[in-house]
Formats: C-alpha cells, structure tokens, sequence
C-alpha cells in the first residue's frame, strides 16, 4: 500500500537473487504464489518462501535461464588417476630411488622436450620431469608431509629392505618408522629432491 493506504496498481519490479523480508506487508502474501517480472535477462521469476531466522522470511527468485542452466550441467566425476608427476633436480639420482629402492618399474616415455622418466607400479604411473623440484622441507616429520602412500604385499620385508638400503646408498633416505600398534606399522623415506613417500601393509 502507499501512504495514502491504496494499493498499489502494480508491484515494485524486482531484481533476481535473495531477498531478505523482516515482515510481511500483506497476509496474503505468504499464502499464494507470487509472480513479478523480473528486469534480469527479461525472464519469469518465481519467488518462494523459505525459513529465515527469527521468523524471518527468505524469498529466493530463480528465472527460467537458471534453471535450464542447472539442468545443462553435468556432473564431475573422477574415474581414476592417471598419472602423479614430480619435478626432479637430476633425473639419473632419481630414477635409481624409484627404481631401486621403491622398486617401480620403468616403461617407456615419449620423446617431449623436457628430459624425464616414467615409472609403473601396483595401479599409479609416476612421471618424472626434469627442474626445479618442490619438495617439503626435511626438517618436516614424514608423517606430517604431504605423500604418496604405497601399499606392501609384506610389510617386514619391505621394512627390512628399506632398513639396508639406508645404511648402505649414497642418498639420504630418512628413513623413518612408525606404528599405531603391532597391526598398524608405517614407514616414509625420501627420494634424492626430499619427496616423501609412505609405505603401510594392507
């Protein structure tokens, strides 16, 4: 109503979004459907009520666009990983961690213009580039690091393996083990650049 207590002849034109309502001007208004003309892309708008807080009306107005648009959209959906790639200081060093200590195989790799190496092993490839690696500081606990975790067939072996290998490469692998129990036991090391990876029993 207008100052004069008349109703207006039209509603006020109103814009799409959210509008937040402290009351309601007319009773009827949370009774019936409303339908304005929106100024936004000339479309229909539909304005509903929905809960707001302290009693508090929340008219939500969607257009015809909107909603085509919702149902246009597709979902993303991840089906598997193809691939986790590293970027490495020298690739030689590098190649003989994964392939000696974390035991990966190597398969063969196009012929890009950056020198690199590609890896194989379980149901993950690991690539390999050559520049300038980005690895987490070795002072950070490599449970506490971000890491790719590889799964054991045998986890003693696998300890024991990388126990010897410590004590006797050139390369730091900073070896560290951990357990939660007798059943739950980890283990991370680092390649040549200071990338950790986890190793853990099934």
């Amino acid at each position: 109503a207008d100052e004069k207590g008349k109703y207006m002849d039209k509603p006020a034109e109103m814009s799409a979004g959210v509008r937040r309502i402290s009351s309601v001007a007319h009773p009827t208004m949370i009774e019936c459907d409303v339908v304005v003309k929106t100024s936004v892309m000339a479309n229909e708008a539909k304005m509903t009520a929905e809960g707001g807080k302290d009693g508090e009306e929340i008219y939500k107005t969607t257009t015809n666009a909107e909603e085509k648009k919702d149902d246009d959209e597709i979902d993303f959906e991840i089906s598997s990983v193809n691939h986790i790639a590293f970027i490495v200081s020298d690739v030689g060093r590098s190649i003989t961690f994964y392939s000696g200590v974390l035991g990966l195989q190597q398969v063969k790799r196009p012929n890009f213009d950056r020198h690199g190496a590609w890896f194989t092993g379980g149901n993950v490839e690991i690539h390999l580039i050559l520049g300038n690696p980005l690895a987490p500081p070795r002072s950070t606990k490599g449970l506490e690091a971000n890491a790719i975790w590889f799964v054991v067939e045998n986890f003693d072996v696998a300890k024991a393996n990388l126990t010897e290998l410590s004590a006797t490469s050139d390369e730091d692998l900073q070896l560290e083990m951990s357990s939660e129990n007798d059943d739950e036991q980890f283990a991370t090391c680092r390649d040549p650049d200071g990338y950790v990876f986890g190793i853990c029993a099934k």
